[in-house]
């Protein structure tokens, strides 16, 4: 539940301020009006050249000092069998 909270936080924060003066119509249209702080505030900020694909740790703290984590395994048992394997692990240091 703890992720789920951080990513609300930070939409929260980083969405514009509401102001006031902005004038919509009855249309039924949806009209959005809001600031955001900064020199370019209108402009996306510019992507890396490069794409680094990699995967997120699935880990979270449970309790104080203990965590959880979940990985995925893949093995060729005898007979060329492929077991595909789930494990969550649980513990001080992951």
């Amino acid at each position: 539940m703890k992720p789920v909270l951080m990513i609300l936080l930070q939409a929260a924060s980083a969405a514009p301020q509401v102001t006031t003066e902005c004038d919509g119509d009855s249309s039924g249209e949806i009209v959005v009006c809001g600031t955001r702080p900064g020199r370019s505030r209108y402009r996306l900020p510019i992507l890396p050249k490069t794409y680094e694909s990699k995967l997120p740790k699935a880990e979270m703290e449970i309790a104080p000092g203990l965590k959880a984590a979940v990985k995925v395994d893949s093995v060729e048992l005898p007979g060329g069998a492929k077991s595909d394997r789930v494990m969550i692990q649980i513990g001080t240091k992951l």
